[in-house]
């Protein structure tokens, strides 16, 4: 049995950041992850703010920046004069495209250099209740069953969150026609403006839309 007073359970940007700062903060911190490699794979179309990164104290590393982007485009149906988001209206479109897989690594380092305890293919296998609360959660760690009791436990293992619900939350459980599968490519030798991620609504994307963003100039 071990004792902490924070247990992360996942380690995407969200369970690395709340790793960081409660260790920061001189709480005995662990976080736990499922997978082997943390980032992989990428589920995500890479693209941070520059004010999210700001707000969670993340400086821009060239090894995980693809592009710096000022802005997005959107293209109605008729894809001809587009609605330009910039830093003056709409902020948050502002920012950088990523190496999504590099970047979750460097949170989770920097959740390790802040003094948080990161182990990897460590799924969570149960949540240990005490007194009407939960108290840990017993973990599968090198070949090992521990039960980890912590003071406060954090569910960031996505947003379905098994461990949410095992906990008792109400976690997102999805119906099939609220799920979308997705196709996507990647190109070289393109022709475009890197300073802006486009996306385009209509029938190109029936119930969706297609984007692009631009990992350098071409």
């Amino acid at each position: 049995m071990l004792n902490y007073d924070v247990l992360v359970v996942g380690a995407g940007p969200g369970g690395s950041s709340a790793a960081r700062f409660s260790a920061r903060h001189g709480l005995k911190t662990l976080m736990i992850e499922k997978r082997p490699d943390i980032g992989s794979p990428v589920r995500c179309g890479e693209g941070v703010s520059r004010a999210w990164m700001s707000e969670y104290d993340v400086k821009p590393n060239p090894h995980w920046i693809s592009d710096e982007v000022k802005g997005a485009r959107i293209y109605g149906p008729s894809e001809r004069k587009p609605i330009m988001l910039t830093a003056e209206n709409a902020g948050n479109e502002v920012g950088f495209v990523i190496e999504r897989d590099k970047f979750d690594k460097e949170m989770a380092a920097l959740a390790a250099e802040e003094g948080a305890d990161v182990w990897v293919k460590s799924p969570a296998l149960s949540v240990i209740k005490e007194d009407g609360r939960i108290s840990g959660a017993r973990v599968r760690h090198n070949g090992q069953m521990i039960d980890v009791h912590a003071k406060m436990v954090i569910a960031a293992d996505g947003f379905e969150s098994e461990f949410g619900r095992w906990a008792g939350l109400k976690s997102v459980i999805l119906a099939k026609n609220d799920i979308i599968s997705c196709i996507e490519y990647r190109m070289i030798g393109v022709d475009s403006d890197a300073d802006y991620t486009d996306f385009y609504l209509g029938s190109c994307a029936p119930a969706g839309y297609i984007w692009i963003f631009p990992k350098g100039e071409r």
